[in-house]
């Protein structure tokens, strides 16, 4: 009587040890409470002791502890971070936009915030025609979308026919209902900032 071979696939003892070292420091990095209670994104990976870190955090003092943690575990040799924080992504959108040699001109008039890589926009854009601006509109969400760790894009901002001085607050009717908040301002001015070191270092 011939036996029948088993059909179900063997696994082999290394998945088993990287799949277990991937759980020990996925779950060293949520022990952490300000971590945890972020609720963030977070991807891990294993190969041979190299830990891969991926998804979003609130800080980068907070990707930067998820590093330390994860090499903390025992059976990792090393630690590639991949993590992006919201601080990296707002100054990176801001610097794409502010580089951008048409919507850069906007940096004073727009502002931008990430959680968890969903980033919402703000601000009005004023162009000679309601098309052109809509455009312009179009083309910020498109570059900050490029950023990379962004996964979601929630466009907010106010595409205005009329002179440019319009989306500075020069018409009333132009200006977002309330008009900004303070954190929207502050956003505006380190946007602004960010836009003259660009042009200090001849990238505009």
């Amino acid at each position: 009587m011939t036996m029948a071979m088993p059909t179900a696939m063997i696994e082999h003892p290394s998945q088993r040890l990287i799949q277990n070292l991937a759980t020990a420091v996925e779950g060293a990095i949520w022990a952490y409470d300000p971590i945890r209670q972020t609720n963030t994104i977070l991807r891990v990976s294993a190969d041979d002791g190299v830990v891969t870190l991926a998804g979003n955090m609130r800080s980068s003092i907070m990707t930067n502890m998820a590093g330390r943690l994860a090499a903390g575990v025992p059976g990792v040799r090393r630690v590639v971070n991949a993590l992006v924080s919201d601080t990296d992504i707002e100054s990176r959108a801001a610097v794409a936009v502010a580089m951008d040699p048409d919507a850069g001109v906007l940096t004073d008039r727009i502002s931008l915030f990430s959680i968890l890589g969903t980033v919402e926009m703000d601000g009005v854009i004023a162009a000679p025609t309601l098309a052109a601006a809509e455009a312009l509109r179009q083309r910020v969400e498109a570059i900050v979308r490029a950023v990379p760790g962004v996964h979601g894009v929630i466009n907010q901002i106010q595409a205005v026919e009329g002179a440019a001085d319009v989306a500075a607050g020069g018409d009333e009717e132009a200006a977002p209902a309330g008009g900004p908040s303070e954190a929207q301002l502050a956003m505006q001015e380190r946007m602004a900032v960010w836009r003259e070191r660009a042009k200090a270092a001849g990238k505009l």
